[in-house]
């Protein structure tokens, strides 16, 4: 795992956490990301910040809780996507919830198969295993969430579109959502 790529995943997943104080902190990162690329992903990052530096902390965490936790489409379960609430999705905690400890990384209080925890171990795999779980979990679920965005103006679609297309690059997988969604 490249540097960069690890903390390009850190970045994003700061913005699919509910908002903290240091909110502001993570904008300037996500900002510097989107300066340092120059092209459409760039831009979409670039527009995030712009829109949520227009808010306050308290507009930032209703746009949060109105975006992922009050529509059960877009909510960023990933598991949720992949397999409702079938024992599937089960099976994907535990083995998600084993990976994150093989990897060190930290747990927090969001289930295991939260986009955000999925981002972190993600930032920890390499090569082949990276590939398989942007491929096969983690861009298939943001593309579905994509679709289930109802407000074409939300921030977070544009957030979630641009994240999509950094994993493709990042592991090489130009087109993977697209392709999933057609099987």
């Amino acid at each position: 795992m490249t540097k960069t790529r690890r903390s390009d995943l850190e970045v994003l997943q700061a913005f699919l956490s509910y908002p903290k104080p240091n909110f502001e902190a993570d904008l300037e990162s996500l900002r510097e990301l989107g300066e340092s690329r120059g092209d459409a992903i760039g831009r979409a990052f670039i527009h995030f910040v712009d829109v949520m530096s227009l808010l306050g902390q308290d507009e930032r965490e209703e746009l949060y809780t109105r975006t992922f936790d009050l529509d059960p489409v877009c909510c960023l379960e990933m598991g949720w996507h992949l397999f409702g609430e079938s024992y599937d999705r089960g099976g994907l905690m535990v083995e998600l919830r084993a990976r994150m400890r093989e990897l060190g990384v930290e747990e927090t209080e969001e289930l295991p198969d939260h986009m955000a925890n999925a981002l972190a171990l993600l930032a920890h795999m390499d090569g082949d295993e990276g590939r398989s779980f942007a491929s096969s979990r983690v861009l298939p679920a943001m593309a579905k969430m994509i679709q289930g965005f109802k407000e074409e103006t939300n921030p977070y679609r544009g957030l979630l579109e641009a994240s999509q297309g950094l994993i493709e690059e990042l592991f090489d997988l130009a087109g993977a959502a697209k392709e999933q969604d057609h099987v």
